[in-house]
């Protein structure tokens, strides 16, 4: 997969008005036409985006996958029923936030100066690659597909938190973000998370994971369904699966 990278896979284009067993049926018969295209290769692995559901077809061809989850907020409501929707001292939270902090567009090279410091400060290894992001960074920009955001006390002008944004046609996705454990007031993250979501014209908002465990609460707190998605891979190497059957890839759980 590419790096920041979350979906890739097969992405199908249906025929109009299909009925649910012609479209599984349509799956069935396209998916091994397509994965017969592919060059010769010693192995397989992509992760799917959450529009993919049939898996059978790759699961009757030997492919293997592991379940994946992420939650997805649905932007059809209005701004009071999703407000409604989220837990209530994430609300609560919130809205304590919202009356001391200021939400502003960022540069990258304050976005991720404050990244690298925010992780330091949590004693944590900063998982991203500067060139990666940036580069996405400048590609998206001048398509409006992206957006770098952060959240600061009103009065002292401390930042408090920042966020990456990437669209599609559909939907935002949280691609990175940081905070700073120790700023005030607390809970700013959440209140800029809620900023994005609250402002987002597409039809969803996507959080991109998270499997872990803490990431995973919080992620649930603003109301959104929890939606499976899948890693699919394939090994046809030989000297592979030794080793694999050795030490299995992270990436592969």
């Amino acid at each position: 997969m590419p790096v920041l990278t979350a979906y890739g896979g097969i992405y199908l284009n249906y025929p109009e008005d299909l009925k649910s067993h012609s479209r599984i049926s349509y799956e069935n018969r396209i998916i091994p036409k397509l994965v017969s295209q592919l060059p010769s290769h010693s192995f397989y692995y992509q992760q799917y985006s959450t529009d993919f559901k049939n898996w059978l077809p790759l699961k009757w061809l030997q492919y293997q996958q592991s379940t994946r989850y992420t939650y997805k907020i649905s932007l059809d409501n209005n701004i009071d029923s999703l407000r409604s929707s989220l837990k209530g001292n994430t609300r609560r939270n919130i809205s304590n936030a919202e009356k001391e902090c200021t939400v502003s567009s960022i540069s990258f090279e304050e976005y991720w100066f404050h990244l690298v410091n925010s992780y330091t400060e949590r004693g944590k290894t900063n998982p991203f690659n500067q060139f990666a992001l940036q580069n996405l960074y400048n590609s998206l920009t001048p398509l409006g597909k992206c957006e770098l955001l952060s959240i600061s006390n009103t009065q002292t002008q401390e930042v408090l938190g920042g966020i990456f944004i990437v669209k599609d046609h559909l939907r935002c996705y949280y691609l990175s973000g940081f905070y700073y454990p120790k700023g005030e007031p607390k809970h700013s993250f959440s209140a800029l998370l809620w900023h994005v979501i609250a402002q987002c014209k597409l039809k969803e908002f996507d959080f991109e994971g998270s499997m872990i465990p803490d990431i995973e609460k919080f992620f649930r707190s603003f109301g959104g369904e929890l939606i499976p998605h899948y890693k699919i891979w394939k090994i046809n190497s030989l000297i592979l699966r030794l080793l694999f059957s050795i030490k299995k890839p992270s990436f592969l759980g």
